[in-house]
């Protein structure tokens, strides 16, 4: 998972914004939800979002 946040130029705590994700998708999901993780800050999203979350899935049998 590749967390994207809106961030002004001194805010350094991108991490602690994808581990509020992280966390949720380990809630909903639990072990399965297990993954890897990029935190980027950026200085604008599309459509002025505060976050945006890019990740590929796979179901398996």
């Amino acid at each position: 998972m590749t967390v994207y946040t809106q961030s002004a130029m001194d805010f350094t705590q991108q991490s602690e914004v994808a581990g509020a994700a992280s966390e949720i998708f380990h809630e909903v999901l639990g072990e399965a939800g297990k993954h890897t993780r990029t935190s980027v800050g950026v200085y604008q999203l599309p459509k002025n979002a505060s976050v945006e979350l890019d990740l590929i899935t796979a179901v398996l049998p």
